[in-house]
């Protein structure tokens, strides 16, 4: 109980089952992440949306596997598309990579018309 409290600045909101994360395809790790992400812009209230938003971006980059770095990748495209309020408003660069090629074939094409915008 004393290290948990030591610690307690550091836990993610969820500390149980979620069916969100299920339905968002989120690894649990990448679901701290996001958390971290939303409080630094102030924005921890929009964690739906982000989840909600993570599909459809692993789907424009082609279904890429949400593992180590792509899970992070898709994940901050979801963020900034959110905070922003217009997808691909702003594209990070390892998104644009992942259309690129640069990470290898993803497991269906990616999404064209999001691809001839970086290429």
């Amino acid at each position: 109980r004393e290290v948990r409290k030591k610690y307690h600045a550091f836990e993610g909101q969820l500390k149980g089952y979620d069916s969100r994360i299920l339905v968002a395809q989120v690894p649990g790790g990448m679901l701290t992440n996001l958390e971290s992400q939303l409080k630094q812009q102030n924005a921890a209230d929009k964690l739906d949306q982000v989840l909600a938003e993570i599909p459809r971006v692993r789907e424009d980059l082609g279904f890429i596997p949400l593992v180590t770095p792509t899970s992070q990748i898709v994940g901050t495209q979801a963020v900034l598309n959110v905070l922003t309020g217009e997808r691909y408003k702003t594209i990070a660069k390892e998104t644009a990579g992942i259309l690129k090629g640069e990470y290898g074939h993803t497991p269906v094409p990616v999404n064209a018309a999001l691809q001839a915008r970086v290429l």
